[in-house]
């Protein structure tokens, strides 16, 4: 039996404000870790898909940041807006359009300070995706859909640990 920990903290769901989910009885935190080749080296790497409440988000995101090795970045993703999109769609097929911000460069403090200033916000959303990474360790934090979490790592036993 596995149990996740980042950086101390352990992952047992209050939703988002901005998530709706039709039968929640039917939700649970639990995660799965997924090994693969990475294509660049050829080395391990690791993705965790992670399904955390909304209280425990933003601790799992801070301890996450706290630990990055520098340089970090951060990336959001928030859907266009209606006249983007309606400029930019070419028919009723065509997939939602998105806008994407990045800030690279970052210390962990800066992160944090992102993360101090957005986090309420980022977490309630349910319309944004967003993360943080490491340039060096190829690290990276990602809260996609439905807030689901992902962690990609070359070291799983940073973020995982046997019970």
């Amino acid at each position: 039996m596995y149990s996740l920990h980042i950086g101390g903290y352990s992952v047992s769901l209050v939703f988002p404000s901005g998530v709706t989910v039709t039968n929640p009885g039917n939700i649970h935190e639990c995660y799965e870790v997924i090994e693969r080749l990475h294509p660049s080296d050829g080395l391990p790497f690791y993705s965790f898909a992670i399904n955390i409440g909304a209280d425990k988000l933003r601790p799992l995101l801070e301890s996450f940041c706290e630990g990055l090795t520098e340089p970090g970045f951060f990336l959001c993703e928030m859907p266009a807006t209606q006249q983007e999109e309606a400029e930019l769609r070419k028919s009723e097929d065509d997939p939602s359009h998105r806008n994407v911000y990045y800030k690279d460069g970052c210390s962990r403090q800066e992160l944090l300070d992102l993360l101090n200033r957005y986090g309420e916000w980022l977490v309630e959303d349910g319309m944004s995706c967003f993360g943080f990474a490491s340039h060096e360790s190829k690290d990276e934090i990602y809260v996609g859909k439905y807030k689901i979490v992902n962690i990609f790592t070359h070291d799983s036993d940073r973020y995982e640990t046997q019970k």
